[in-house]
């Protein structure tokens, strides 16, 4: 009977631990969306927006659809979307962006590496895929700030993590001119 109790006890612990890493995780969510909805509350009045949604399974563009809302152009999509939507610019060229998911299963759609400089933008799954984003996001942009917290000495594990699990991210790039450089390619693949 003695070892029964104590595996009991470990089945329940384990239990426990799972239900709190669970709670925590929605907790993160909604904190993440809250904010992201105060700060669009802001952005959104002195902001150009546009947008476009893509479906996570198709290498083909849905057709544009005119919105009510002058100020917004929008693609079409699946419920499989995922929506960009450009919420500032700044004066020095970089612009404050939203991608929003309607799952953390689908991807953002594309990979950051790291090198001397800092993070920047080293692919974009394709370019099919991405028509639209080339308004966003190019290969070789800098990123300036992932969830509005500054990108600089950020390593890729630690994007990943401010991302984990959020339906909402956001990101300020400044566009960079390709140049030809030595980068150590550590892709990052967002989930």
């Amino acid at each position: 009977p003695p070892p029964r109790k104590s595996h009991c006890r470990r089945s329940s612990g384990a239990k426990v631990l799972s239900s709190i890493k669970k709670s925590i995780g929605s907790i993160r969510r909604a904190v993440s969306a809250d904010r992201q909805d105060k700060s669009l509350v802001s952005s959104f009045s002195s902001a150009t927006t546009r947008s476009w949604k893509r479906r996570s399974s198709e290498s083909t563009l849905c057709s544009p659809k005119l919105s009510t809302n002058v100020d917004r152009n929008e693609v079409s999509a699946s419920q499989d979307a995922v929506t960009c939507v450009q919420l500032k610019t700044f004066s020095d060229k970089s612009y404050l962006f939203q991608l929003k998911r309607t799952s953390t299963a689908i991807q953002f759609g594309f990979y950051i590496a790291k090198d001397a400089h800092g993070l920047y933008v080293s692919r974009i799954n394709s370019p099919d895929y991405f028509a639209q984003m080339s308004n966003f996001i190019h290969v070789s942009d800098r990123i300036l700030e992932v969830q509005g917290i500054s990108a600089a000495g950020l390593d890729i594990a630690t994007v990943s993590g401010l991302l984990l699990g959020c339906h909402i991210a956001t990101f300020r790039v400044k566009p960079n001119k390709p140049t030809v450089s030595t980068r150590s390619r550590s892709p990052f693949r967002h989930r």
